[in-house]
């Protein structure tokens, strides 16, 4: 975030102060800040994807990967053990979970794994949790008051689709 900002001032120092001017000398320290800012969005942008790549391969291994705060790696291969049921469980007919497009779901009706989610996410108020299932759907959980609030069919960006674009912007 600081690099694009601090490439964004640069760029737009130098297309005011110097390209509309016609002025043919653009100072040296103001193009190479302008050049260090975009490497160092796309070092960040790298290492981003580094990240995901390997949080994802986490997720090979049997169990779940457990993050904390701040998407920090807690584990991985766990196992979830909170054995109190949420009263109530509810998919969302939005993005913001709004009370009147909230359906109720029956808990029995899920697998392990979702019954998992949704019980650790009701005893750790404010956790949100991402159950990938194998035929490849996403849903989300999270708490929301007293009730389990689901998402389904959440949409991942594929990595893939953002080294393409980092690729293009880059011309390499």
């Amino acid at each position: 975030m600081a690099a694009e900002i601090k490439e964004e001032i640069a760029s737009e120092i130098i297309g005011n102060d110097f390209l509309e001017e016609l002025t043919d000398q653009i100072p040296t320290d103001l193009h190479l800040a302008e050049t260090v800012a975009v490497n160092d969005q796309d070092d960040a942008i790298k290492a981003e994807l580094g990240c995901v790549s390997f949080v994802a391969s986490l997720a090979r291994v049997d169990g779940c990967v457990l993050l904390s705060g701040g998407f920090n790696v807690g584990g991985f291969g766990v196992e979830i053990r909170c054995r109190k049921d949420p009263p109530t469980v509810f998919t969302a007919g939005d993005e913001k979970a709004s009370g009147k497009k909230l359906r109720p779901l029956d808990f029995a009706h899920f697998g392990m794994r979702h019954r998992s989610m949704m019980r650790y996410c009701f005893s750790n108020p404010g956790s949100v949790g991402f159950v990938v299932s194998q035929d490849g759907d996403v849903r989300a959980i999270m708490r929301i008051g007293k009730k389990v609030v689901l998402w389904e069919n959440v949409r991942l960006q594929d990595i893939e689709v953002v080294r393409h674009r980092l690729v293009k912007r880059n011309g390499t």
